[in-house]
């Protein structure tokens, strides 16, 4: 569903796709059911879990591109945004990622 839209897929190329697209402009795609559709329109608490670990896990999987793609002895300034969950601080702070030492928690 995008802005009321629902959208069926034909195929797993067709999906992913579509996925990357969205996670391009900075969405989190969260692939349901009907059902489970009608249980999240009912309970927004579910809904804010689902995003959260979405987030969490975009953000796991950045540090983890950082660590594969840029050379080390560059500098690296991550900035969470204000409306970003307090547990992006924990996964930069406990980050066993081998470029830890030249990441920075800026206040």
């Amino acid at each position: 569903m995008h802005h009321g839209d629902q959208k069926k897929f034909t195929n797993q190329k067709n999906r992913l796709n579509r996925l990357k697209n969205f996670e391009k402009r900075g969405f989190y795609c969260y692939f349901t059911n009907p059902k489970e559709l009608e249980e999240l329109k009912a309970n927004p608490e579910k809904v804010q879990a689902i995003f959260r670990n979405l987030m969490l896990e975009r953000f796991r999987r950045w540090l983890n591109e950082i660590a594969e793609k840029i050379p080390s002895g560059i500098r690296i300034i991550l900035s969470p945004g204000n409306d970003d969950s307090k547990e992006i601080d924990k996964i930069m702070e406990s980050s066993k990622n081998p470029l830890r030492k030249t990441m920075e928690k800026m206040d």
